[in-house]
């Protein structure tokens, strides 16, 4: 993997240790959202991030599909809107080439040839936060309906309440929403019982009030998860997560392991650099890996500035790059 990012990309390392702007995920993350720094995306101005995406199979030419991730933020650098565009199908077209003559004699004869055309989809998700600055409803569209999650705090900020729905939008300007019909999906409740400063139990509610799941998170030292241990109360199953820290606190490996059907152990580990930047992050499934991604930052702003994401399964490659736009109005397209 090492060796494609010398092909791909020119490796550049920081000077200084800076914060970065998105962490290696606790949880699986959904929706395609990284774990974004707020306070970092605060302190560099940045406004908005796009993902450009590139595909390449093993052996192939690059293909570019005009794929990308979109992400914008607000003065607090807090996440409030994400789109990304999805290939809805694939169509295969016939074109013809015209004959080409010189000095009325024809040098080339037109031919037919196919070629694939794209149709895409635009999903975009919204943020609303409260004003203490929890996440208070995010909002998914996918071109037809918005199915929106909402959520409630307790005095000390945890969760204690989500709800999901299904809601129609009657704005005739998409890019406003204003909420027109809104059924309720299904919620949960959450209680929490704490057995030590390191240690608590959390119990998930149904809409009857009654636990249907109850977590026991253990923590280190400094507060960072050390094990998710979730079981569920009417069945057998249970489904544990471990993590663990490198001396500088930061996350170096998580596990999984469930029983939920056929036995599983997810695996995901993650390298830094000599400055603390994330360098390489490996995804394995009962030991055998699936994906690694290595990362490149920028020699003057420790930004991250490129990716390549590895399938050795399918022998594909995804080829990453980030551009950034700022509050004062710049933009930069690191390359």
């Amino acid at each position: 993997m090492r060796a494609l990012k010398y092909i791909f990309l020119t490796w550049i390392s920081s000077f200084c240790l800076q914060a970065q702007i998105f962490h290696p995920p606790i949880q699986h993350i959904a929706d395609n959202i990284p774990d974004f720094n707020a306070g970092e995306i605060k302190k560099r101005k940045i406004k908005s991030i796009v993902f450009d995406m590139v595909d390449k199979k093993d052996f192939q030419v690059a293909e570019d599909k005009d794929l990308s991730r979109h992400y914008e933020f607000d003065s607090l650098g807090r996440i409030t809107r994400s789109y990304y565009t999805i290939i809805r199908r694939i169509i295969q077209k016939d074109f013809v080439t015209a004959p080409v003559y010189k000095r009325k004699r024809m040098v080339h004869a037109g031919h037919t040839y196919t070629k694939n055309v794209y149709e895409f989809d635009t999903l975009s998700c919204t943020f609303q936060y409260d004003v203490k600055g929890n996440l208070a409803c995010k909002r998914y569209n996918d071109g037809n309906t918005y199915n929106s999650t909402y959520y409630w705090y307790d005095s000390i900020d945890r969760v204690i309440k989500i709800l999901y729905c299904k809601e129609t939008n009657t704005s005739a300007d998409k890019s406003v929403f204003v909420l027109g019909m809104q059924q309720k999906q299904f919620e949960e409740r959450y209680k929490y019982a704490y057995s030590s400063d390191l240690q608590y139990k959390k119990l998930c509610m149904n809409d009857e009030d009654r636990a249907f799941k109850e977590i026991i998170v253990t923590l280190t030292a400094d507060k960072k998860p050390k094990q998710f241990n979730e079981s569920f109360i009417a069945t057998w199953i249970n489904q544990v997560t471990d993590f663990s820290y490198n001396e500088q606190k930061q996350l170096i490996e998580k596990k999984h392991t469930s029983n939920a059907s056929s036995p599983v152990e997810i695996k995901d580990t993650f390298e830094y650099d000599k400055n603390g930047y994330l360098d390489m992050e490996k995804h394995f499934k009962n030991g055998l890996m699936i994906s690694e991604t290595g990362y490149v930052n920028d020699v003057q702003t420790g930004l991250p500035t490129s990716y390549v994401t590895r399938d050795p399964i399918n022998k594909t490659m995804l080829i990453v790059r980030l551009l950034y736009t700022y509050n004062t109005d710049s933009i930069s397209s690191h390359k």
